[in-house]
């Protein structure tokens, strides 16, 4: 180890593992919701759009030897499709100053407008379950497909469930920031006698 080379660590392999996971599932899930949302943000598909074409491509070269990859193929050229014209009512939603979304934002899910009285969150969570029971259906059809949509769910759960995590995150952050400026402000009020 030379001179300001830290030493590995048991929390940094962690931390690689987790990001890892985390970044393998966006990719996975980002195919869903491309489907299964309308209106995301400009900026929503990001790099994990472009690397889940790559994995679809390797799920077919896994597949290809022993099964029809057909369908899996189809589904990833609606994905694409579906990437682009999303990408391009985001970029005209933007350009025309109708009200903006966030730009990372993933769309409202279709489902939700057979759920109108649910709240939004709770619907994507019920997301995974059904891309997952699709994809175990799937898989007395097309074994590439269901394998795919099976890992997809799965994707898309554990990123569903992140996003949870990093919301509460940023609420209990704000609700701290929020508790010590108040202090700080009591205590100024006591430093300067008011």
């Amino acid at each position: 180890m030379s001179f300001g080379d830290k030493p590995k660590t048991c929390m940094t392999d962690f931390q690689l593992t987790v990001n890892v996971t985390a970044g393998a599932s966006q990719v996975l899930a980002t195919t869903i919701t491309k489907l299964t949302h309308f209106e995301p943000g400009e900026r929503s598909g990001g790099m994990p759009g472009y690397i889940a074409i790559l994995v679809v491509l390797i799920f077919c070269g896994l597949f290809g030897e022993k099964y029809n990859v057909a369908p899996l193929l189809a589904f990833l050229y609606i994905y694409i499709t579906m990437a682009v014209i999303w990408q391009v009512r985001a970029v005209y939603r933007h350009k025309t100053g109708k009200p903006p979304v966030h730009s990372r934002y993933d769309g409202t899910s279709y489902l939700q407008l057979l759920l109108p009285k649910w709240k939004e969150t709770n619907v994507k969570k019920i997301e995974p379950f059904i891309v997952i029971l699709l994809g175990v259906a799937i898989l007395k059809i097309n074994v590439p497909f269901g394998v795919y949509l099976i890992a997809a769910g799965l994707g898309l759960g554990l990123t569903v469930g992140i996003g949870e995590l990093i919301a509460l995150k940023k609420l209990l952050d704000d609700i701290d920031a929020r508790l010590e400026q108040e202090q700080h402000a009591a205590n100024l009020k006591k430093a300067f006698g008011e």
